[in-house]
């Protein structure tokens, strides 16, 4: 697994849901839908599920198409 120098991150597109409680508007984040990513050997892409970005619980993990390295980054860690 890659530290995290290892991908940059921008223009993210938060999954967001609304809560479930009766009465309540309030809306949280709870995957990546995309992002832009630069990986530290010089590749990048608009990752989303066809390519390279998976959501796991509480994150996502990153795989770079070109040398495959990889890394989980918690949602916190991809807040604009």
């Amino acid at each position: 697994m890659a530290d995290q120098k290892q991908f940059t991150f921008s223009r993210v597109v938060h999954l967001t849901q609304q809560s479930q409680e009766i009465g309540s508007s309030e809306i949280s984040v709870v995957g990546v839908k995309k992002a832009q990513v630069a990986c530290a050997c010089g590749h990048e892409w608009s990752a989303d599920e066809r390519s390279g970005l998976r959501n796991v619980m509480g994150g996502v993990h990153i795989t770079c198409p070109s040398c495959r390295a990889d890394g989980n980054f918690n949602l916190r860690q991809l807040a604009n």
